[in-house]
C-alpha cells in the first residue's frame, strides 16, 4: 500500500488520473466517473492514452474529481465528519 492523498491531490487539481484498484482502494472513486482504474499495465497504458487523446474526457473527469474532493475530503466535510464524532464520544461519555 501507499499513501492515498497523491490521487487526492491530483483530483483537487482537476487533473484526471489513471489508477489501480489497490491504488484507489478506500476512495469514494467510480470508474469513468471520476477516474479511470486499469488492472493490467496494458490496460492502464491504454486508458492513459485515451485520457492524452481525449481533452474533453480529461476535462470531465478533472472536473468530477475536483467536485469528489471538495465534497467527501475537503474541509468542510472533514470536519462536519469531525464533530460527528466529537457529539457520539460526549454523548457516550454522558450515557457512563
Amino acid at each position: 500500500g501507499g499513501s492515498r492523498l497523491k490521487i487526492l491531490e491530483a483530483l483537487a487539481m482537476k487533473k484526471a488520473v489513471v489508477s489501480t484498484p489497490v491504488g484507489c482502494e478506500g476512495l469514494n472513486v467510480f470508474h469513468e466517473k471520476n477516474i479511470l482504474i486499469a488492472d493490467t499495465p496494458e490496460v492502464f497504458a491504454s486508458r492513459t492514452i485515451d485520457l492524452l487523446e481525449d481533452k474533453k474526457l480529461r476535462e470531465q473527469l478533472g472536473a468530477a474529481g475536483r467536485k469528489l474532493v471538495e465534497a467527501k475530503y475537503g474541509w468542510e466535510a472533514i470536519s462536519k465528519s469531525l464533530c460527528k464524532i466529537y457529539d457520539a464520544v460526549v454523548k457516550d461519555r454522558k450515557e457512563e
